[in-house]
């Protein structure tokens, strides 16, 4: 039997494949009528989930006052659109304030500050969030990413070592998880051809 939640998201992603505006259309209309801290938060997601990376940074730097001045999810969402952007100055910036959060350090956002403090000449630095990013069994996305920036730093052993185990753990997934890695898992592949 079909549960009214399945089916209520089901007409939320059949509006959104007919209509890929709609979603930003009515949250735009929901902060006309309340401009609150939560209303333009998930504007700006909708933003960066569209790929609208300025507009959503101005709503995420807009959101970032009063008491939710250090919100920690705010910060890595501007964090991302950022890192879309290329914006390395402000990457370091955000993520110095919240560097420290353990949210932060769990999350994937840390390689975007590793790649950033890199890029700065500070190799020495962001090398223990890339090793924070290198965990068994998670982080496939960035992991890949992770293997691809060794590459480009001509470090293949380093490299080889994060794919060859990225494509291991690939093999023991459950059909689930490999569905859902798909792309990292394919991009693995395409990367360790390659070298």
């Amino acid at each position: 039997m079909v549960q009214k939640n399945e089916v209520d998201k089901l007409q939320r992603d059949l509006t959104a494949v007919i209509n890929p505006t709609k979603k930003i259309t009515d949250l735009r209309a929901q902060l006309d009528f309340a401009d609150t801290f939560q209303n333009r938060v998930n504007l700006a997601d909708a933003l960066l989930e569209q790929g609208n990376y300025s507009e959503a940074v101005g709503h995420y730097r807009d959101a970032l006052s009063g008491n939710f001045s250090n919100d920690v999810h705010v910060k890595m969402q501007l964090i991302r659109a950022y890192q879309a952007q290329g914006e390395t100055d402000w990457i370091i910036q955000e993520a110095e304030s919240i560097k420290e959060h353990p949210e932060f350090l769990k999350s994937p956002v840390v390689l975007y500050y590793a790649l950033a403090l890199d890029a700065k000449g500070d190799s020495e630095a962001a090398q223990p969030y890339f090793e924070s990013i290198d965990k068994r069994y998670s982080n496939y996305a960035e992991r890949v990413q992770l293997a691809r920036h060794y590459i480009d730093k001509a470090e293949e052993e380093k490299a080889l070592a994060i794919l060859d185990e990225v494509l291991a753990e690939a093999a023991t997934m459950g059909k689930d998880s490999r569905r859902q890695h798909r792309i990292a898992i394919g991009e693995a592949q395409k990367l360790r051809q390659s070298i």
